[in-house]
């Protein structure tokens, strides 16, 4: 053997002398219970469901173009989820509500409230799930008579009850 192949045998033959040292106490150990009592264990577990509440779909025109009246009727679709047992509101307003007459007529497929408050509409879901619900706006600007395009002039807010 070559004095480099016997170095090499000596150095692997410590490194697993070393190993077998502190693998030792790493090693698995079982017992067997012969009393008969057997092991036992309690576990609870918590699950925690974080709240729901948002809006998936808020689709309305950008724009209201207005007829020579002054008048623009549109259409607002409002897709929610909520999980909350209790039920959510959602609350449309205008904040310039100096120069625009507003009416609104809430149609759709889920059970909801809705009433006028002050400077816009609450509409109300009593129970959680998905809600769809369509939104018949007229809009009436005081200022001007003539065919325009304004912007569209309302601020989502939605909470949970």
């Amino acid at each position: 053997m070559s004095h480099v192949a016997a170095a090499r045998f000596s150095l692997a033959a410590v490194a697993c002398v070393v190993l077998g040292t502190l693998a030792g106490p790493s090693w698995a150990d079982a017992s067997l219970d012969t009393t008969g009592r057997g092991a036992s264990a309690r576990l609870n577990f918590v699950i925690k469901i974080p709240p729901i509440l948002r809006i998936i779909d808020n689709s309305h025109p950008v724009q209201l173009p207005s007829n020579a009246d002054g008048v623009a009727v549109v259409v607002q679709r409002l897709e929610l989820q909520s999980n909350l047992k209790q039920g959510f509101c959602v609350t449309l307003k205008q904040p310039d509500s100096g120069s625009l007459a507003w009416s609104m007529e809430a149609t759709g497929n889920a059970n909801f409230d809705s009433r006028p408050v002050q400077g816009g509409y609450h509409i109300c879901f009593s129970r959680p799930g998905r809600h769809i619900v369509n939104l018949q706006h007229s809009f009436r600007f005081k200022d001007d008579t003539s065919p325009a395009v304004r912007l569209w002039p309302l601020r989502t807010e939605i909470a949970a009850i």
